[in-house]
């Protein structure tokens, strides 16, 4: 790659790509240049997480005249990093685009050493349009091997929290918990040969359609109903009117988001990451 960008002059920060056969053991002779992209690449945080440098700041420094800040031999790399594209699309449905208002985006802090980010295109009531990307954000972990990262990515993602928009969210965890995907044992069929293990699109029993209500709680849709009870002071019993997959119901919430405590993981990727609400 080094000698690629010294034969054109190239100085400024890129991307080379390569194919490489490795069906009989890794050789040079079995390398095969495919492209140079003149930018850094979606999955660049990656790359910037093991020697831990910053390659925009890095790419804005050499593009203003500036030597680049650490030569080769002065980069160290540290551990693993892996990196999944949360979008707003529905597995379930050829993954298109799952257009909207992003009432609700949260995303949960796993790992006290920072070895996690986030970085978001969008916040917490911005809307995804049909007329740019989806994605929601790029999420990075880094650990201090393969399976360590795969694992610190599997928290974060089972914690995401994103609604009412469909996201590829479930997708993604499948694609982390496959036993081959953990041990490296992947081919360009690997989807395509699971889709229907990686795809899930869940039966919304009672339990969730209740879960389901207790989070749309705090969200000005859900209509107000009379008082419970004769007293006069009585608490207003609320309901929310819930759509999923055609089918419409109007239940009385248990509990307020802000008391929604003991749900199962399982219950919250049904609610939020398969847009079960």
């Amino acid at each position: 790659a080094v000698l690629a960008a010294k034969a054109v002059d190239y100085e400024v920060a890129g991307t080379i790509e390569f194919i490489a056969d490795a069906s009989e053991g890794l050789r040079a002779d079995r390398i095969f240049f495919m492209e140079m992209n003149t930018r850094l690449q979606v999955e660049h945080p990656v790359t910037e997480e093991i020697p831990g440098v910053d390659l925009v700041e890095w790419q804005l420094r050499v593009a203003s005249g500036e030597p680049i800040p650490l030569k080769q031999e002065e980069l160290s790399i540290d551990g693993w990093a892996i990196e999944a594209r949360l979008y707003a699309e529905d597995p379930a449905k050829g993954f298109l685009p799952s257009t909207g208002r992003l009432e609700h985006l949260w995303t949960p802090w796993v790992d006290e050493d920072e070895r996690q980010r986030f970085d978001a295109g969008v916040e917490e009531g911005d809307a995804v349009t049909p007329f740019y990307d989806p994605m929601i954000a790029k999420v990075i972990m880094r650990g201090a091997d393969r399976n360590e990262a795969i694992r610190g990515l599997c928290k974060i993602i089972d914690g995401i929290e994103v609604w009412p928009v469909r996201t590829n969210g479930s997708f993604i965890y499948e694609c982390l918990d496959d036993p081959d995907f953990a041990a490296g044992k992947l081919t360009t069929s690997f989807i395509e040969e699971r889709i229907e293990t990686l795809v899930v699109d869940p039966v919304a029993d009672a339990a969730i359609w209740e879960t389901a209500s207790d989070f749309a709680l705090e969200y000005p849709e859900a209509d107000e109903t009379t008082p419970i009870g004769f007293r006069l002071n009585a608490e207003p019993k609320r309901t929310i009117t819930l759509r999923h997959q055609g089918e419409t119901k109007t239940i009385s919430p248990s509990v307020g988001l802000g008391d929604a405590t003991g749900y199962t993981d399982e219950e919250k990727v049904l609610v939020f990451l398969h847009g079960a609400a």
